[in-house]
């Protein structure tokens, strides 16, 4: 049987619907997972969705409540959704306490960094120490790669791609500034922007800053969905 891969989707403002970008499922269908798309709810019932899945992808989406991380909010941080926040935090903290294999994109390696114990610059333009930080809200088609990548030798991100430099898309204003609690960084963009973080000690448990779901069309790319699901399968 497919591995079952929980994903998150977006929540509305007005917290009256949710939505998903269908590359999300179509990466984990043509990576060989089944899709469980996981709707932000009760968190009591954490636990029975947690036994539903073999693996967890969180996607991305709006910015993270600044307080969640001890700090207040920069005039830059956009729209945030509080109930998101706090559901896919202790979702994520779940899922480590029980090794799942995890995936974090854009907003998510950004929600795995903050569940465990991370926090982020708000804004990379105001509040980034490099005055040369690159652009990364590119204005290009969303499968469009408009900026490098360096990823650590040995580090599970260079064993998935093969490689340690690749060429990725760009869709966020925020970065991690610590990784937090067992993560650490495998991947940063040219102008030293975190790009990716992996877990120290689950063999499984990886964030990254970009979007793949947008460029599975590069054969790439989808090897980093290939990498959840089969570190998904039970044995």
């Amino acid at each position: 049987m497919r591995p079952v891969i929980g994903i998150t989707p977006s929540i509305t403002p007005e917290e009256d619907r949710i939505q998903l970008a269908r590359g999300y499922y179509e990466a984990i269908q043509q990576a060989g997972g089944m899709p469980y798309i996981m709707p932000c709810g009760r968190e009591d019932l954490l636990d029975e969705f947690i036994m539903h899945i073999d693996g967890l992808l969180l996607t991305g989406g709006g910015d993270l409540d600044p307080q969640l991380y001890g700090q207040m909010p920069h005039p830059q941080v956009g729209a945030i959704t509080p109930k998101r926040d706090a559901w896919e935090i202790e979702l994520t903290r779940k899922a480590l306490s029980k090794a799942i294999p995890i995936l974090g994109i854009c907003r998510g390696i950004q929600v795995l960094a903050v569940a465990c114990g991370g926090d982020l610059y708000q804004d990379l333009l105001s509040t980034h120490p490099n005055e040369s930080v690159i652009k990364h809200m590119q204005q290009a088609p969303r499968w469009y790669p408009s900026h490098s990548v360096e990823l650590t030798a040995d580090s599970l991100l260079s064993h998935i791609f093969g490689t340690n430099c690749i060429k990725v898309n760009s869709f966020h204003h925020q970065a991690i500034l610590s990784p937090g609690k067992d993560l650490v960084i495998s991947a940063v963009a040219p102008d030293g922007v975190t790009e990716g973080v992996e877990h120290s000690t689950y063999p499984f448990v990886v964030g990254v800053q970009w979007h793949p779901e947008c460029m599975i069309q590069n054969s790439q790319q989808i090897l980093l969905f290939e990498a959840l699901v089969k570190a998904s399968v039970k044995n």
